[in-house]
């Protein structure tokens, strides 16, 4: 594919496979399917209806909708119209979209539902938006300033196209495509300015290093977060590969066996999950059927381990057999048959994750990158992945640690900066090198090892420098405990908050022998502190030079979540969300 401009790759798939299915979307539990010569028309449609609308070239466009056809068929008709789309979370709050809306100028915004369009009431006069385009139609709406998608893409014709076709000629691989507004761990968020040129490097050198001819994928994150545009979009757009929409997170493990991808993408949460609940099943087996599944599982992960030592496929008689009995059907229930890449992102995943998968036949690659840089950076090696790393970088990049450990970064991947914020882009673009804002090394391999973000270190009381992520990646281990956050800056000593891990505890209190009423009794209960305050001294604190063990812990009794404010739509916890918030349990611990 040496088409750079989004649009022109949409454009060239309906010419060459017109009638090859491009999308494929639910309609109750039937499939229905768009091929890339509608997925083409829809989009010019748009850019039509748009122009019709009064949109003017570089205008940016809101969308807030779940993962749906149509909402791919907004992105790329604001494109083909000549403007960027601005993408929001569909978990934002009111005040968050405002936010949004006004920093992006948008005078028009492309919103799912009833849900979303309350939101844009609530802050109507605090936003510049002069018409509303819903994709679910409701009754209840001011019809003067909203319009039904049908009654929109109705406004387009033929007098629009002369126009439509000058504005998809002007467009130049430097121009921005999309705008990836940071979920916003810390403060406001910013607008990370994405280019046509910056996708197309994204899906190529991704494609590359991974060998893939065709992608065929469950999109299921928010597209407002830049690892689902790479999976969707730039994956799919350099192979004329086949997408799956899922509009809801929790189906995502029906539509993993129905659509069977060879690409996926999971945040660790999500492969937590999954594993948690194939653990559970197959410690279910008893007698020769466990026997079995427990010889499968170690020929498998042997394989695997000697195979990655050597950067070889290593395929013994007995891995064959293992497969064939076992590890095929196990990948089969889960959808992964078909699979292979499976990537993990957006945060750091446990060794125990990753091992587990791998003794199952799928090996999670890890991928480090942020918005800024596209969403790439590095990955795990193909053939040779190392666990605990995030691999090597690309080869179209220049990539070096600085004196103060922080990642910098070049290539073409890259983003040129913020949308109206030369302070936080000249930050960015210091010295000509991208900052990461993480702080890592490379391990005796070249492999590099990401420690921490920069912002995230700790400096205690007694000027000692601590990375709070290993510490908190092995409380998460400690089974029943959810989430964890090391707390400790310019404090004589660590303490963390942690939550309960609801899924898991039932068989945790079991094993204990606890008797509850409710699962969040847990977090108080004498017998389950015991047992945590005994996992922190010998599974967590061994090890750890005497300033960075932790002294002390509160044990919140529901885990965090996007609805109560601490995660992330893309499930990262917002580590100052969690301070502020449990302020008074933190003081007590002190």
């Amino acid at each position: 594919m040496d088409k750079v401009i989004a649009n022109e790759q949409i454009n060239y798939w309906a010419e060459k496979i017109p009638d090859r299915n491009a999308l494929y979307n639910k309609a109750g539990n039937t499939w229905q399917t768009t091929s890339w010569k509608e997925y083409k028309e829809k989009v010019d449609a748009v850019s039509r209806s748009l122009i019709a609308l009064g949109h003017k070239s570089d205008e940016c466009v809101g969308i807030i909708a779940h993962n749906c056809k149509e909402f791919l068929f907004s992105q790329f008709g604001i494109v083909g119209a000549g403007g960027i789309p601005a993408p929001i979370y569909v978990t934002s709050k009111a005040d968050q979209v405002a936010y949004i809306l006004k920093h992006s100028k948008s005078r028009f915004v492309i919103i799912e539902d009833e849900t979303q369009y309350k939101k844009l009431v609530q802050e109507r006069d605090n936003i510049d938006v002069e018409k509303v385009i819903v994709l679910r139609d409701f009754a209840d709406r001011d019809k003067e300033w909203s319009l039904s998608f049908d009654e929109f893409m109705q406004l387009g014709n033929k007098e629009h196209e002369e126009e439509r076709q000058s504005r998809l000629k002007a467009l130049d691989k430097d121009k921005t495509m999309l705008l990836i507004y940071t979920s916003g761990t810390t403060g406001r968020p910013k607008a990370v300015i994405i280019t046509h040129n910056n996708l197309y490097a994204t899906g190529s050198i991704a494609i590359r290093r991974f060998n893939l001819k065709r992608t065929r994928v469950v999109s299921y994150l928010p597209l407002s977060h830049i690892a689902e545009q790479i999976i969707t979009n730039a994956a799919q757009l350099y192979t004329g590969g086949e997408v799956y929409l899922c509009p809801d997170m929790k189906e995502v493990k029906d539509y993993l066996i129905e659509a069977r991808p060879n690409v996926f993408l999971g945040v660790p949460r999500v492969w937590e999950k999954f594993a948690d609940a194939v653990g559970k099943q197959l410690s279910q087996a008893t007698g020769m059927k466990r026997k079995l599944l427990d010889w499968a599982r170690k020929v498998e992960l042997a394989c695997f381990d000697k195979g990655a030592k050597q950067g070889k496929n290593i395929q013994s008689f007995s891995r064959k057999l293992a497969n064939k009995l076992v590890i095929s059907k196990i990948k089969e229930r889960l959808g992964f048959d078909r699979i292979e890449v499976a990537v993990t992102g957006a945060a750091p995943i446990s060794i125990e994750t990753q091992k587990f998968f791998a003794s199952i036949g799928i090996t999670i690659f890890e991928v480090y990158g942020m918005s800024e840089t596209s969403g790439l950076i590095s990955t795990t090696v193909p053939l040779k992945p190392r666990f605990g790393t995030v691999g090597k970088s690309f080869d179209e990049l220049e990539l070096r640690i600085a004196e103060d450990g922080e990642i910098l970064v070049k290539g073409p991947n890259m983003s040129p900066g913020y949308l109206h914020d030369e302070e936080n882009t000249a930050e960015l673009w210091e010295g000509g090198w991208l900052h990461t804002g993480d702080i890592g090394k490379f391990d005796d391999e070249g492999n590099l090892v990401i420690t921490d973000r920069k912002k995230n270190l700790i400096i205690t009381a007694g000027g000692k420098n601590i990375a709070p992520q290993p510490i908190e990646q092995a409380l998460h281990s400690i089974p029943g405990i959810g989430h964890a956050v090391v707390v400790g800056d310019r404090r004589k000593y660590l303490v963390a908050v942690l939550t309960l891990d609801h899924e898991n505890m039932p068989a945790i209190a079991e094993e204990l022998n606890i008797e509850y009423q409710s699962t969040s009794d847990l977090a108080t209960d004498d017998s389950f502190l015991a047992y945590v305050e005994e996992k922190v001294q010998n599974d967590v604190n061994t090890g750890l030079a005497q300033y960075q063990t932790i002294k002390k812990f509160y044990i919140h009794p529901q885990e965090f979540s996007v609805e109560t404010g601490e995660m992330t739509p893309t499930m990262k916890v917002k580590r100052k969300v969690v301070i502020q918030k449990y302020d008074a349990e933190i003081e007590k611990l002190y």
